[in-house]
């Protein structure tokens, strides 16, 4: 039997090897945890290298009917004429006001002597908005005259005209958007912090839906109505190869400098054109919104994976229902992600057909934005409307909400720091549909010959029109009898 002696020996012996054992233990930890912190910034330092010299290749296919031969670039002309148009307007009609104010003073207020006095003539308040005005606007131009210049496009061949296809002018859907106040108000949305919230929301919802449903082999990603390009940008971040399209080319130029990190660092001034309506204090008018803001929240999820986390983009400038109706593009996308995007549809039908048509077969559609229809729409689909049209045409709704909180579309309106009097944002429409099947009930030809004969302005060229009725039976089920009063 061991003495006492012995046993505490055996013990302590025991005690030695557990705690050395421990603290090898530990050290292993620590060392792979090290190795791997370490492996985790290499890698995050080689992503960060990788987008630097990222090439974003451009390709511009002009319209059927175009007939000029290469990059339309009158329209960047057009685009910085029209701003300073618009800062012409906004300077006389500050000095309208100011005189207006100078006359309206005069009667009010008893004398000279009493006016020089006052520091808080309304006079004196709108020639300081005047000058500052002026000053931010010009510094703004010069920024918009450096970023509208010609970039490289690969240029591709229009697709051929078809006898169907009735041309029609985009430039009442383009004009508005081409401007260059809206490419400031992308900037800030797209490349700036103070667009961080609104990304976070829209963007980062999106590209977790697409990890959610599609895996990076599936096949590519369709971004349609990319704008300067920042959704696009961060999809591919993930691991996806994904193909931006934009129609308009003043967008697709400056997005060109943004993606290829051609943009130095400086500010914006978004605020400054807008309406004199609102206005809480005068000071916010002036605001000053810095970019680029690079920051993308899964850069972590691109460098924990195991191959090259950097998927691929690519940028097509032009008509989106003419490019991608065709029937060599039938198929070729695994998922469309679309952002404010199809309430900018004439007829919304021409949306989901060739959205359809861009999809393969179990590829997903993920969308989010209002239902705020542009002027140039002429169906008005309220949200459970569209929901049964999609349906119709062989979609299965994996998930449709509407956001219960308004997000603010050009900057954060906080309780304790309130910019207007009323309230700009939106409650997002958010939904995920799959392409399951085939419809018996469609005509499954040409899409492009499809939208040629939805096109609006073929139905309104149209004397007593009525749509295409296949017997004599349904034209008397839906004729609508209208009688005319007259009222003497």
């Amino acid at each position: 039997m061991p003495s006492t002696h012995e046993t505490m020996n055996g013990i302590n012996t025991f005690s030695f090897i557990c705690t050395v054992s421990f603290m090898l233990l530990v050290s292993i930890l620590l060392f792979g945890l090290k190795s791997k912190a370490r492996n985790f910034h290499e890698n995050l330092d080689n992503v960060r290298v990788e987008k630097r010299n990222r090439i974003v290749p451009f390709f511009y296919i002009p319209p059927s009917s175009s007939k000029q031969s290469g990059i339309p670039e009158q329209d960047l002309h057009r685009s910085l004429e029209r701003y300073k148009d618009d800062v012409d307007k906004m300077i006389s009609a500050l000095i309208l006001s100011r005189d207006i104010a100078i006359k309206t003073e005069w009667d009010v207020y008893l004398d000279d002597v009493a006016r020089s006095k006052m520091d808080n003539l309304l006079s004196l308040k709108l020639e300081e908005r005047i000058k500052e005005t002026a000053q931010i606007l010009e510094r703004d131009y010069l920024f918009l005259q450096n970023v509208l210049k010609p970039i490289p496009f690969t240029l591709s061949l229009p697709f051929k005209e078809s006898d169907w296809y009735e041309i029609w002018s985009e430039s009442d859907k383009t004009s508005a958007y081409d401007s260059a106040m809206q490419i400031i108000t992308h900037i800030v949305r797209d490349w700036s912090k103070e667009g961080r919230a609104s990304r976070e929301s829209l963007y980062n919802w999106s590209i977790q839906q697409l990890l959610k449903y599609r895996s990076f082999d599936d096949g590519p990603v369709l971004v349609p109505g990319a704008g300067l390009g920042r959704l696009a940008h961060d999809i591919s971040e993930t691991g996806y190869i994904v193909e931006a399209n934009e129609l308009s080319l003043c967008m697709s130029v400056v997005a060109h400098k943004f993606l290829h990190n051609e943009i130095e660092k400086g500010v914006v001034h978004p605020f400054s054109l807008d309406f004199f309506i609102n206005e809480v204090k005068t000071v916010d008018r002036y605001q000053a919104v810095a970019y680029p803001d690079l920051e993308n929240d899964f850069i972590e999820h691109l460098v924990s994976q195991k191959k090259s986390p950097m998927g691929y983009l690519s940028y097509t400038v032009g008509d989106f229902t003419e490019i991608y109706s065709q029937p060599v593009v039938r198929s070729s996308f695994a998922a469309v992600v679309t952002c404010f995007f199809i309430d900018t549809a004439t007829n919304i039908f021409e949306y989901l057909l060739v959205i359809r048509n861009s999809l393969k077969l179990g590829g997903v559609w993920i969308n989010v934005g209002p239902l705020q229809w542009h002027s140039n729409a002429v169906l008005h689909p309220s949200g459970d409307e569209l929901r049964l049209i999609i349906q119709s045409l062989g979609f299965s709704v994996l998930s449709w909400s509407v956001d219960k909180e308004a997000i603010n579309y050009r900057h954060d309106d906080t309780k304790e720091d309130t910019r207007y009097t009323k309230f700009e944002g939106y409650k997002p429409l958010r939904f995920v549909v799959k392409l399951m099947s085939e419809v018996d009930s469609l005509k499954m030809e040409n899409v492009a010959e499809q939208i040629s004969r939805i096109r609006f302005r073929r139905y309104a060229n149209q004397t007593n029109f009525r749509p295409h009725a296949r017997n004599q039976e349904w034209q008397d089920d839906h004729r609508i009898n209208v009688t005319i009063t007259e009222i003497s």
